[in-house]
């Protein structure tokens, strides 16, 4: 291969890789918009309603809404997550070269290995959580 085509290689690679870690910026900022958002309009429906049970069945469904692009989100990173690893090694295989020092890392068992890790772990226990809420309360009318 030569020096042009090589180079043009790594600067096709390399906007690759900034368009997949724009689009995980992008869509973390839009999922936090919307959770907002949500949030919001369910405070405001029940503080107008009081303890309505209506009110409260109605504000049950955005949170589930919630929590399924929550758990759609931390799915999303994860894709991202495996697009960018392949990126950064076909980079690696054009320039013969490790970008990424990939040496283990002592972590114990129970805290995930990588940031994007931890970043899943959140969006699927919040989703979890948000799913419980509407849960709870159909539990607590019975």
């Amino acid at each position: 291969m030569t020096d042009d085509q090589t180079k043009l290689q790594v600067e096709y690679w390399t906007k690759r890789l900034d368009h997949t870690i724009q689009h995980t910026h992008s869509s973390t900022r839009l999922i936090y918009l919307v959770d907002g958002a949500l949030l919001t309009f369910i405070y405001f429906l029940i503080r107008n309603s009081g303890s309505d049970p209506t009110a409260i069945g109605v504000a049950a469904l955005p949170v589930l809404y919630l929590a399924f692009l929550n758990y759609l989100h931390a799915c999303f990173i994860s894709v991202q997550n495996k697009w960018y690893q392949d990126i950064v090694c076909r980079l690696e295989t054009i320039l013969n070269q490790n970008i990424i020092n990939r040496k283990k890392k002592r972590f114990p068992l129970w805290i995930p290995h990588s940031s994007r890790g931890i970043f899943q772990i959140i969006h699927y226990s919040s989703g979890f959580i948000l799913r419980l809420i509407p849960l709870t309360q159909v539990a607590l009318d019975v």
